[in-house]
């Protein structure tokens, strides 16, 4: 495996509501999330799967450094800036977002991107799903934007 993640909050929340949070742990050597994403996500009903993930302690809350001026020009989200800070500090480290901003700034600081698209063809290429597609069918309905163009392109690369 080798991965170490810092997950971003919509992916937790999205694999949470369909069920497949335990990917993370699963496809990763380690998971944290930075306080701001642990922050958004335990806002959320008390009953809602990744509150409830946050608040066990299954994923580690780490506290994120002062963010690079390089990074704050970008303008993002508290837990996309946590995220990228964190990523930053961490070399090696996968950041897990969905953000399209947010990519493009961690493309332009060389910060490697994966999105919970990326995680479930991880998990069909490591036998986790036999099938991709529901799945995707599925974070699309949770509130996953994906183009068909790129969902399409997503599921060719893992055969589908």
């Amino acid at each position: 495996m080798s991965e170490r993640w810092i997950v971003n909050a919509s992916p937790l929340i999205l694999l949470c509501r369909i069920g497949c949070e335990r990917w993370l742990t699963a496809l990763s050597d380690e998971v944290v999330i930075p306080a701001a994403v642990a922050r958004e996500v335990t806002s959320l009903t008390r009953t809602d799967r990744a509150c409830e993930l946050v608040g066990s302690g299954a994923i580690r809350v780490v506290p994120s450094p002062t963010p690079p001026t390089a990074l704050l020009t970008w303008d993002l989200g508290s837990g996309e800036t946590e995220v990228l800070a964190l990523s930053l500090g961490l070399p090696g480290w996968v950041a897990i977002l969905d953000d399209r901003a947010a990519r493009q700034c961690a493309s332009a600081l060389g910060v490697p991107t994966r999105g919970t698209l990326g995680v479930v063809l991880l998990a069909k290429d490591r036998g986790l799903v036999c099938e991709a597609r529901p799945v995707v069918a599925e974070l699309r309905q949770a509130g996953l934007y994906l183009t068909d163009t790129v969902t399409n392109g997503a599921l060719a690369l893992v055969g589908e």
